[in-house]
């Protein structure tokens, strides 16, 4: 519950700092824009991108589909780094 509520604040004052609203985290109104965001809309946003695993022999390899401008908007604004999707793609070795 603290990590929901540390995202909602964080997104929320960055918004009031910067003056602005976000829209588009609504996927059936897409045009709908809010200074108060909540956290599990934010993060719903998130569900369901494309990720891709391969195997080869001992080793998987994951890729991830790049972020949408809206998806670089929300980590921005919850304080991640852009390149955090690049990270999580990188090879993953099948443990012993």
């Amino acid at each position: 519950m603290r990590g929901l509520t540390r995202l909602e604040c964080v997104a929320r004052r960055r918004l009031a700092a910067e003056q602005s609203v976000l829209a588009g985290r609504e996927v059936g109104n897409p045009k709908r824009a809010t200074a108060h965001p909540t956290a599990e809309r934010l993060l719903a946003r998130f569900e369901g991108l494309p990720r891709t695993m391969m195997r080869e022999g001992q080793r998987r390899r994951f890729h991830l589909t790049p972020l949408s401008a809206l998806h670089q908007r929300l980590l921005t604004l919850l304080d991640f780094p852009i390149d955090i999707s690049t990270r999580l793609g990188v090879d993953f070795h099948k443990p012993p």
